[in-house]
């Protein structure tokens, strides 16, 4: 069982790793690191936020996220503003110029992520497909009951990548 297990968590491993060097190379076709684009992403789901509030959502250090912010507001993507609450604070938040841009990019991600697996899927037969596809669905089953029964309601998927894959 052992054995399975570590065939299971290396596949799982390598397909997650092609899946972000797919992503990795869209990203800086467009111009970004991914850690960049990470960045990004986060302000556009929770703006404004507080540098503080990124580095804590993205699960890095603040200099090194207070660095991407300011070379993101340099290219025009991010603005910073003094927060009203907390004059110390600053608040960072899309630029009123790339709000359609990263609709676009959000898009895409989930397009590049699923050309890779299409990609890969399409050098196996129809029914070798379908094998595939019911063994993830069971493997995801027993995953998902087995969160329950530990009380894990969400898994934050920050929490599992490997952030030595961005540097």
């Amino acid at each position: 069982m052992l054995q399975r297990a570590d065939f299971i968590r290396e596949s799982n491993d390598y397909i997650h790793r092609y899946i972000l060097k797919n992503i990795k190379k869209r990203v800086e076709e467009l111009g970004f690191t991914f850690p960049q684009a990470l960045v990004v992403g986060t302000v556009n789901t929770h703006q404004p936020i507080s540098i503080k509030e990124l580095a804590k959502h993205l699960k890095m250090t603040h200099s090194t996220v207070s660095d991407i912010v300011e070379r993101l507001t340099k290219k025009g993507v991010l603005m910073k503003a003094v927060d009203p609450k907390d004059r110390r604070a600053v608040q960072v938040r899309l630029s009123e110029e790339f709000v359609e841009e990263v609709k676009d990019i959000d898009a895409n991600a989930n397009e590049v992520i699923n050309k890779s697996i299409v990609e890969a899927l399409s050098k196996l037969k129809p029914e070798e497909q379908e094998i595939v596809e019911k063994g993830f669905q069971l493997l995801l089953s027993a995953v998902k009951a087995n969160s329950e029964g530990l009380g894990i309601e969400e898994i934050d998927p920050l929490d599992v990548i490997n952030q030595d894959f961005f540097k």
